[in-house]
C-alpha cells in the first residue's frame, strides 16, 4: 500500500472504530479519559493562577529582600514549566498515562476481530507501560526538535502571512507522524517488534501514521477553533472546559481504535504468532473440566464400589451361631 492508500485507510478507520466502539459496548473506556482530561484542565488552571498571582507580587514590588524575589522567581519558572507542558504536551501526556488503558482497549478489539488472547502479565503490563512512556518521550523529543528546526530557518525570512503559515503548518505536520506512531507502536509490541522495528514499519506507513496522527491532532484542536469563531461564548472557562474535556475523552479512545483497524487491514493481526487463539483456550479449559469431571465419577465409581462390597460381606460367625 502506498501514502494515499494507508493514509485513506487510516482515516476510514476512524468512522468503523466510532461504530465498533458502540456496537460492542466497549463505550466504558471513555469514562477515565473524561477524569484524566478534568483533572489536567484543573491542573493548567491552577498554574495559570499562580503564575498570574506570582507576576503581580514582582510588579507590587512586594518581595521584601532579595531572598523573597530570588524564590518568586523560582516559582514564576516552576509554574511557567508546567504550564508548557499541561497545553503544549497536553497530548503526550495523554497517551502516556492513558498508556495501560489503551493497550487493554487494543487487545480486547484484537480478541474480538481474530480470537487471539494474550494472557494478564503484571511483569509485561509494566514493560508496556515504561516502552509506552519512552516512545512518547522520544516522538516528543523529535517533534519539538523540527519546531525549533523550523523556528530557525523562518528567522530569514521577512515577517508575512506565509511565514506565519510556516511556523504552523509544518510543526503541526510534522506531530500528526508522531502521534500516530505512538498509536501504532500500541500494536507493534504485541508484534514483539522492538523500538528499532516498530520505528522502521512505521516510516514505511506514513501514510497510516501521518491520517491517525491528524484526526487525533484536529480532534484536540476543536476547542481552539470554536473559540477562535465564537471568542464570546468561548470566554467563559466553563463553555471552554466542557470542549476540551468531549476532546480529550474522545480522541485518545477513538484513535487507539482506528489503529487496531488499520493494522488488521494492513497486517493481518490474526497472524500474530506471538498471541493465543481464544477457542484453544477454551477447549483447554473445557479439556481440564472433562478430565476432573471423569476424575470425579470414578472416585464416585470407587466409592460406590467399596460401600457394596462392605455391605455384601457376610458378617464372621459368633460362639453362639456355632
Amino acid at each position: 500500500m502506498g501514502f494515499i492508500e494507508n493514509f485513506k485507510t487510516g482515516v476510514s478507520s476512524y468512522i468503523e472504530g466510532t461504530k465498533f466502539i458502540f456496537k460492542h459496548k466497549l463505550w466504558y473506556y471513555f469514562i477515565f479519559p473524561a477524569i484524566l482530561s478534568l483533572g489536567i484542565f484543573m491542573l493548567g488552571q491552577y498554574f495559570v493562577s499562580l503564575e498570574l498571582d506570582i507576576n503581580e507580587k514582582l510588579k507590587a514590588n512586594n518581595p521584601k529582600n532579595l531572598n523573597e524575589l530570588i524564590w518568586l522567581n523560582i516559582e514564576l519558572v516552576i509554574s511557567d514549566g508546567f504550564y508548557v507542558i499541561f497545553t503544549k504536551f497536553t497530548k503526550y501526556i495523554v497517551i502516556i498515562i492513558l498508556s495501560p488503558l489503551l493497550a487493554m482497549l487494543s487487545e480486547k478489539m484484537e480478541e474480538i476481530l481474530t480470537g487471539n488472547v494474550y494472557p494478564f502479565n503484571f511483569t509485561q503490563l509494566v514493560h508496556d507501560v515504561r516502552r509506552g512512556v519512552k516512545i512518547a518521550l522520544r516522538n516528543m523529543f523529535w517533534e519539538y526538535f523540527f519546531l525549533v528546526v523550523v523556528l530557525g530557518l523562518a528567522a530569514f525570512f521577512p515577517k508575512n502571512e506565509f511565514k506565519a503559515v510556516l511556523i504552523f503548518s509544518i510543526p503541526l505536520i510534522i506531530g500528526f507522524y508522531y502521534y500516530g506512531f505512538g498509536f501504532i507502536d500500541f500494536i507493534n509490541e504485541r508484534r514483539r517488534l522492538n523500538i528499532q522495528q516498530s520505528t522502521y514499519f512505521v516510516r514505511n506507513h506514513r501514510g497510516l501514521a501521518m491520517s491517525i496522527g491528524a484526526v487525533y491532532s484536529i480532534v484536540f484542536m476543536i476547542p481552539e477553533v470554536l473559540r477562535y469563531f465564537f471568542p464570546g461564548a468561548f470566554s467563559n472557562t466553563y463553555v471552554y472546559m466542557v470542549f476540551a474535556t468531549i476532546a480529550v475523552t474522545i480522541a485518545p479512545i477513538l484513535a487507539m481504535a482506528a489503529a487496531t483497524l488499520s493494522m488488521q487491514k494492513v497486517v493481518g493481526l490474526e497472524n500474530n504468532e506471538w498471541a493465543i487463539k481464544k477457542k484453544d483456550v477454551l477447549e483447554g479449559k473445557k479439556d481440564e473440566e472433562d478430565k476432573e469431571e471423569v476424575k470425579d465419577t470414578e472416585a464416585s465409581s470407587t466409592s460406590s464400589e467399596t460401600e457394596d462390597t462392605s455391605e455384601n460381606e457376610e458378617p464372621p460367625l459368633t460362639e453362639e451361631a456355632e
